[in-house]
């Protein structure tokens, strides 16, 4: 059979074509895998790693310290002003009394006193926070999850966020369904049971409940030392460590609920308002 000049014509063409496509020399050269997803340009970066039971708070400018319209400011929290912190990861909640007994059982980090006010010796507060500890006691325990205590000026970056508030939650005066303080109960409640006052970034009991260790040495004039430092680690040296947020001990409305409020401790203090949360650099 003779065939049609044009028909033979375009066989002729259609064979050449799918020649070409089977050898692949016409293939882009961000072709498609076998998945139909584009494999995107090569890279040698490893996956983030996310801290179990931590939030990533991004880098940004937070206003460290006193507010300007705060009345309630003592002398260590001015000047107040805007710093610049790199991201990192906190914990979205106090360590609690089941996550430390793991770090004493696995004979790494040390008992608590044993005391009713130590949540470590009841056995029914194994989801509230652990407390009674020492700094020393706190930085065993981040170091043994393979994280860190957090900065001061990362505290308040997680706690305040973009805001310029007084509180995690805004400038409303601490209540029960906000924080965890005196007029809720003598003691600790379970980490996170208040959720109205999370911070800006979801950070639960950041005022209330037990109060936290930081990783700096507290100088009372670190602020006025320290102004527009990019990062701010404390003082080089000291007798103290700093402790911020304050804790189901404290009358709603104290001044010590505020954000900027700064306190200090001997680092072996296992005083009963004394907890831990843990960070790590992003």
């Amino acid at each position: 059979m003779i065939c049609d000049l044009r028909l033979c014509t375009a066989l002729l063409l259609s064979t050449a074509l799918l020649c070409m496509a089977c050898t692949g020399d016409d293939a882009p050269a961000d072709e498609e895998d076998e998945t139909g997803m584009d494999p995107g340009p090569d890279t040698d970066d490893e996956p983030l790693f996310i801290p179990l039971g931590t939030i990533l708070i991004p880098g940004g400018e937070v206003w460290r310290g006193c507010l300007m319209d705060d009345k309630d400011c003592d002398a260590n929290e001015n000047p107040g002003g805007m710093i610049n912190v790199s991201a990192f990861f906190i914990d979205e909640h106090e360590a609690t009394v089941a996550e430390y007994r793991r770090c004493v059982d696995a004979g790494v980090c040390e008992e608590t006193a044993d005391d009713p006010d130590c949540n470590l010796s009841r056995s029914d507060r194994k989801d509230h926070p652990v407390n009674c500890l020492s700094w020393n006691h706190a930085t065993s325990f981040c170091e043994w999850r393979g994280l860190r205590l957090p900065t001061e000026a990362e505290w308040e970056r997680a706690a305040r966020g973009d805001q310029l508030q007084l509180y995690p939650w805004g400038d409303d005066p601490p209540t029960c369904e906000l924080a965890r303080v005196d007029t809720c109960g003598n003691s600790t409640a379970p980490v996170g049971s208040v959720r109205e006052g999370d911070s800006p970034f979801g950070i639960a009991d950041m005022t209330g409940n037990v109060s936290e260790w930081v990783s700096d040495f507290y100088a009372a004039d670190y602020y006025s030392e320290s102004v527009g430092e990019d990062d701010p680690q404390g003082p080089a040296s000291g007798s103290e460590h700093g402790v911020k947020g304050s804790a189901f001990t404290v009358p709603p409305g104290f001044p010590a609920q505020r954000i900027s409020k700064r306190n200090s401790a001997s680092p072996d203090s296992t005083v009963r308002i004394y907890g831990v949360r843990c960070a790590r650099d992003r």
